[in-house]
């Protein structure tokens, strides 16, 4: 399994309405295999970061598939030590 940092746009939604989208990209995940750790919503309800475990890109995509976001970057994230 490889970590995945994703930067989304979120269009036009309350805070409830984010947290509802977030909760279905959380079970989508789950059903594809992949786990959302963590999310990050700017406070003006407008972009979101998030890191998603997952065998591969298709699997995290899938995840996001929702007419309220739009992935902009989807990238591996590579831990080094120091």
């Amino acid at each position: 399994m490889t970590l995945y940092w994703v930067e989304a746009s979120i269009v036009n939604l309350s805070q409830d309405a984010v947290q509802s989208v977030l909760d279905r990209v959380a079970t989508t995940a789950r059903a594809a295999g992949a786990r959302l750790l963590e999310a990050r919503i700017t406070k003006d309800l407008v972009r979101l970061s998030a890191i998603v475990e997952a065998r591969d890109e298709l699997a995290v995509k899938g995840s996001f598939l929702d007419g309220t976001l739009s992935i902009d970057l989807l990238k591996p994230l590579r831990l080094t030590e120091v």
